[in-house]
């Protein structure tokens, strides 16, 4: 009591709401019956605990659109800190870049890399590099053409190194935020991303990547000719990436959290 409750959101459950069916498709008893039983109660628990925030934040306005949606509640956005600072130089030029592809991702189905390893083999002069782990690997590799391929982990400096040399970065999936593409701008790397959620937020389209309309391998396949038709610009992915910073998000965290202790809510003051 008396505690001020300030929350940051990344999502509401998502396995519970709007993405159950992604995580729990209906094969197998388990997933017919008793999935079905526990969910109906975490959702009604989920939203049971809504009045106990004070204040709501999130990561993004697609995150903002669902709270208000399963919870009637507001949220401020602020967006997380994917950057330390902006490099210091980004380079967009078509002749430091490599002709590859790459995904850097979990491999669960919701992430749908199932599809741009299916739009390469439509594209057998590029190649597709896909990096993670995860438990749709053996699917995935029984699926891919010769010019897609897996390296597994890798370190942290390799990615990097792969953002700077990639021709375009695959994000087909649906994502609350994506810190991933924001990583991939700041080395000048263009996004081909799904039109929907966080990616809309923070790819620039025909500045600082391409969107595709649908989740399909059509759709992808003219995203990757679209992106090589554009000339990119290094200073378009800096003032993109710029507002990811960590001193952004210090900086407005600090402020509701001033906010938030200068006033008194409704909920204590009926106490």
């Amino acid at each position: 009591p008396g505690v001020k409750h300030l929350s940051y959101f990344h999502s509401p459950m998502r396995y519970v709401w709007d993405m159950y069916a992604e995580y729990f498709p209906r094969r197998g008893l388990l997933n017919r019956t008793v999935i079905p039983f526990f969910a109906h109660y975490l959702r009604m628990w989920d939203v049971s605990t809504r009045d106990r925030v004070d204040q709501y934040t999130c990561n993004s306005a697609f995150v903002a659109e669902r709270i208000r949606l399963y919870y009637g509640k507001q949220a401020r956005v602020i967006p997380p800190p994917c950057l330390d600072k902006v490099p210091d130089r980004i380079s967009a030029a078509p002749d430091e870049r490599e002709n590859f592809y790459l995904i850097v991702s979990a491999f669960v189905p919701y992430k749908r890399i199932d599809l741009a390893v299916e739009a390469f083999r439509g594209l057998p002069d590029r190649r597709l590099v896909v990096v993670g782990d995860g438990p749709e690997a053996g699917r995935l590799r029984k699926l891919a053409p010769e010019n897609v391929s897996f390296p597994g982990r890798v370190s942290r400096n390799e990615i990097l190194r792969l953002y700077s040399r990639a021709r375009g970065l695959l994000f087909p999936g649906v994502e609350d935020f994506g810190i991933v593409p924001v990583e991939a701008q700041s080395y000048g790397c263009p996004v081909i991303a799904f039109g929907r959620g966080g990616s809309l937020e923070t790819v620039v389209d025909g500045r600082t990547g391409v969107f595709f309309k649908a989740q399909t391998v059509d759709a992808i396949q003219d995203a990757v000719l679209r992106n090589e038709e554009i000339r990119y610009r290094a200073s378009d992915f800096r003032l993109s990436v710029a507002r990811f910073t960590s001193d952004n998000f210090k900086k407005a965290m600090r402020t509701e959290i001033q906010k938030i202790m200068s006033t008194q809510t409704g909920k204590k003051k009926g106490r």
